[in-house]
C-alpha cells in the first residue's frame, strides 16, 4: 500500500513555471517509486493542488497516466479530498474532478 498526500500541485501553468515544475517532478518521483515497489493500493490523502483548479487536477492525472501508462500495472486508487481541495467553490472542485475521472469518496 502506498500513501501519498500534500502534492500541492500548482493551480495554473504560470505557477508551475514559477516553481520550475518541482511539485510535478516530486509527484512523478513518488509514483515511480510506488510502481517500482509494486504498490497495489494507492491512497492519496488530499491536497492534490495548492488551490483546487482544473489545471492542478489535470496535472495529477497526466503524471499518473504517464507513470502508469499500462492500465494493467495501475494500483487500485482511492482519493480523499483535503482542505486545499476545498478552498474554492464546490462547483469548481466537482467540475475539475469530473474531468479527470478521479472519484470522490
Amino acid at each position: 500500500m502506498g500513501i501519498l498526500g500534500d502534492t500541492q500541485l500548482p493551480g495554473s501553468e504560470e505557477e508551475e513555471q514559477a516553481n520550475k515544475g518541482v511539485y510535478k517532478a516530486n509527484l512523478k518521483a513518488a509514483l515511480e517509486l510506488m510502481k517500482e515497489q509494486k504498490v497495489d493500493l494507492l491512497i492519496h490523502v488530499g491536497d492534490f493542488c495548492e488551490v483546487a483548479s482544473d489545471f492542478g487536477y489535470q496535472t495529477y492525472l497526466s503524471v499518473f497516466n504517464e507513470v502508469y501508462s499500462d492500465a494493467a500495472s495501475r494500483p487500485v486508487t482511492q482519493y480523499i479530498m483535503g482542505n486545499h481541495d476545498f478552498w474554492t467553490e464546490a462547483a469548481t472542485v466537482t467540475r475539475a474532478i469530473s474531468k479527470t475521472c478521479l472519484k470522490r469518496i
